[in-house]
C-alpha cells in the first residue's frame, strides 16, 4: 500500500522509480544513487569520468 502514496509525500523511492538524472543504472537503490552522485561530481569537476566508469555516454580520462 505504501507504493500508492506519492513520492513527494513518502520521501523515498522504490527500485522502479528511477530519477530522471540517472544515466548509469536502470533502477534506483541507495548504492546506485551514491554512485550516480559521484559520477555527476566528476563530470562537474573535470568534464570526464575514469575509464572504468565509461558507459559510452561520457568523455573518458585515462591516467598514464
Amino acid at each position: 500500500m505504501l507504493y500508492k502514496i506519492p513520492l513527494e509525500r513518502r520521501d523515498c523511492r522504490f527500485p522502479h522509480e528511477k530519477p530522471e538524472n540517472f544515466t548509469i543504472f536502470d533502477y534506483y537503490s541507495y548504492t546506485s544513487c551514491i554512485f550516480q552522485c559521484q559520477i555527476d561530481h566528476m563530470l562537474n569537476l573535470c568534464n570526464c569520468v575514469p575509464q572504468m566508469l565509461h558507459s559510452g555516454k561520457y568523455k573518458i580520462t585515462v591516467f598514464i
